[in-house]
């Protein structure tokens, strides 16, 4: 996601929204993936540390996001950033309850035509375990990370039974 907003702010030439902040953020990124974090030698403090952190690295991001938002794609809150020169394939939400694969471009900013997306994907928290979902395939784990069943939506049948796989993933 820093990326991203790097991504942005460089395609502004005459330097109307570069910020001293992005900086300060890539610092922050990179102590905290170097210093003890990665190879988890840290001790409990270091993570707790790293937390406040990337807590606060989070709200400053948003922010600079908004600004940098408003200054490239003034009339519209939804778009989609791709700032490497390879296409991108991946879940976008869309609202609170809804989410779309889509595949974005590479070096593209824009909007992405949700009647062009490949397909509806979701992830749900359920009672008892996950859901993982698209128009092909639904997935529940328990909470333990063991597959529970594999639905193929088109034809409705379970393609998962532990008897028949001899395993209990």
């Amino acid at each position: 996601w820093m990326t991203d907003i790097e991504f942005l702010s460089s395609l502004d030439v005459n330097n109307l929204i570069s910020s001293p902040k992005i900086e300060e953020m890539w610092k922050t990124v990179l102590f905290n993936q170097f210093h003890d974090i990665i190879p988890g030698s840290g001790i409990e403090q270091v993570f707790i540390d790293a937390m406040e952190d990337y807590t606060n690295l989070l709200k400053l991001y948003t922010e600079e996001w908004e600004r940098i938002r408003e200054f490239v794609m003034p009339d519209t809150k939804s778009f989609v950033v791709n700032p490497y020169n390879w296409s991108r394939r991946q879940v976008l939400k869309i609202n609170d309850d809804e989410e779309a694969l889509v595949e974005v471009p590479g070096t593209y900013i824009g909007v992405v035509s949700l009647a062009t997306t490949a397909d509806k994907a979701g992830a749900f928290v359920l009672e008892d375990g996950i859901c993982l979902c698209n128009s092909l395939i639904k997935a529940v784990f328990s909470l333990e990370g063991r597959l529970k069943s594999l639905i193929h939506k088109p034809s409705n049948v379970n393609v998962w039974r532990q008897e028949v796989w001899g395993t209990d993933m």
